[in-house]
């Protein structure tokens, strides 16, 4: 509770003042603990901002900086009146660094208290997940959110709204077995629209819905399956998180391995399909078998860019990539002289992510790393989606010929 106007919450973290500075002034570090989205120019009177996919933000400016020792800035969030003060104090101490927060300023009202006490609990639970990434890595934000049991394929948006009926939602691409998902009914092409009252438009919708919720909840999933609408209950599962290599050419003989028998299973896949095949869409709006490998040689193009940013600390603002781009991908197909030329070419791209992987820098700070290995970690089911989209257009073009 608010007390003396002001609140605070503190933490020990096992890295240095300078290490621990760093997380709160640095736009890409501050994303991998506290917000989902931010913005900081660490000067004085440099504006700071954040946000989180619940709809909370906050504007701010850097009031004083002291490299290695405090930081304040000040702070006005969503439908608050005025503005506030935050101070952040770093302590050296003989195993890292003591970090206190404490936020000042607030009204002396019903609604004052309530922000007062709701940004205790706030603050809390972030310095957890500070502490967390800088001394082992996981985001706790990530590890603690419960899970559908999905693989999603993409929003639904208007030049696919007539295919599947409705004009909003995320479109599943698969369930995983024995989780809420699969056992609440849910099959691939369903579009999910509802989450625990919740409305899904984005995958941001989607994160915010499963994340006020935890393991082992009920909850009630509103769906579209060829156009028309259905509800069921379903379990949330908890998060099972994998064992994680720990150093980049650990990470780069896991992904190596993984990258092997999926370019394996393709070139099968791909042996004796005629160009004329391989350039024929399924359906309207639906990839060819060049167009998944444009989407796969680009992503893994996109993928370099982000792993260089990651381990710089100057990752981009994001609002979703292209990946899914149909005017991206029918553009990059055509640009290869024939199919195969596209498959040297993934290789190629493979390849290069492997040796990125392998020589990450070794002293790496563990939230960056940690989130590079993450996104791996679902790699291979991630492939095998797209080997098995393969095999169906190539089927469809077979028939179709």
């Amino acid at each position: 509770m608010a007390r003396n106007n002001r609140i605070q919450a503190e933490i020990e973290v096992r890295a240095d003042p300078s290490a621990t500075y760093r997380m709160f002034t640095n736009s890409t570090l501050l994303r991998e603990w506290l917000a989902d989205e931010a913005l900081a120019r660490p000067i004085k009177d440099g504006r700071i901002y954040l946000a989180w996919s619940d709809g909370y933000q906050t504007a701010g400016k850097f009031r004083k900086l002291e490299p290695d020792r405090s930081i304040r800035f000040s702070w006005i969030g969503t439908d608050e009146k005025s503005p506030t003060d935050v101070k952040v104090t770093l302590r050296p101490i003989e195993k890292g660094t003591r970090v206190r927060v404490t936020q000042s300023g607030f009204e002396d009202s019903k609604s004052g208290r309530k922000s007062a006490s709701d940004l205790k609990a706030a603050w809390e639970s972030s310095l957890e997940n500070l502490a967390s990434v800088m001394q082992d890595g996981p985001d706790l934000r990530i590890t603690r959110r419960p899970m559908l049991g999905v693989l999603l394929e993409d929003e639904i948006r208007s030049e696919s709204a007539a295919q599947v009926g409705v004009d909003h939602g995320i479109r599943v691409s698969s369930t995983i077995e024995g989780m809420g998902a699969q056992k609440a009914g849910l099959t691939s092409g369903d579009v999910i629209v509802g989450l625990g009252g919740k409305t899904v438009r984005s995958f941001a919708d989607l994160v915010v819905a499963v994340s006020t919720h935890r393991a082992g909840d009920e909850v009630e999933v509103e769906f579209y399956r060829n156009g028309q609408p259905h509800t069921a209950s379903m379990e949330l599962s908890g998060r099972q998180v994998p064992d994680l290599p720990d150093s980049g050419p650990g990470l780069a003989a896991f992904v190596g391995a993984i990258y092997r028998r999926f370019h394996d299973n393709l070139v099968a896949t791909v042996e004796g399909i005629t160009e004329e095949e391989a350039s024929q869409s399924p359906a309207e709006s639906e990839w060819s078998v060049r167009e998944i490998l444009a989407h796969l040689i680009t992503g893994e193009v996109d993928a370099h860019s982000q792993l260089i940013e990651q381990v710089e600390g100057l990752e981009r603002l994001y609002d979703g990539g292209g990946g899914n781009s149909h005017l991206r991908m029918r553009i990059s197909a055509a640009s290869y002289p024939d199919t195969w030329a596209m498959i040297d070419a993934y290789q190629r791209a493979m390849a290069e992510t492997v040796g990125l992987l392998d020589a990450l820098p070794t002293d790496l700070r563990r939230p960056a790393f940690w989130r590079i290995a993450f996104g791996y970690s679902d790699a291979e089911s991630h492939l095998n989606e797209h080997l098995e989209q393969i095999k169906a257009a190539r089927a469809a073009s077979s028939q179709a010929s």
